[in-house]
């Protein structure tokens, strides 16, 4: 891992032990790191590089993580849409392979 790296890490109370370790190396390996939570004060945001926070509240038992998928969806466009080259065409393989993958179900 090296400062030229990012790191995201998604957590919705509780959050995983797992992904806070895995932050936690990052950002002492100078990656930068993102983080989608569902409140400012999730253990997963500390020294994070940027975080993005969404209500996760929904009419049922379970959260709802749809808006945090809205922000990674946001995020993942705007890389794709600002980047000069090698990020579509990794945009473009990724799709290759999930729809090679669909075939296989």
């Amino acid at each position: 891992m090296t400062p030229d790296d990012v790191v995201s890490g998604f957590g919705i109370n509780p959050c995983s032990v797992r992904t806070i370790e895995t932050l936690n190396y990052a950002q002492k390996n100078s990656a930068s790191t993102v983080v989608l939570a569902d409140r400012p004060s999730s253990p997963i945001t500390q020294g994070a590089s940027f975080v993005f926070c969404a209500e996760s509240a929904s009419p049922h038992y379970y959260p709802s993580a749809i808006a945090l998928l809205a922000i990674a969806e946001a995020i993942l466009a705007t890389v794709v849409a600002k980047g000069d080259g090698p990020e579509i065409q990794r945009a473009q393989k990724s799709e290759r392979l999930r729809k090679e993958q669909s075939r296989l179900c």
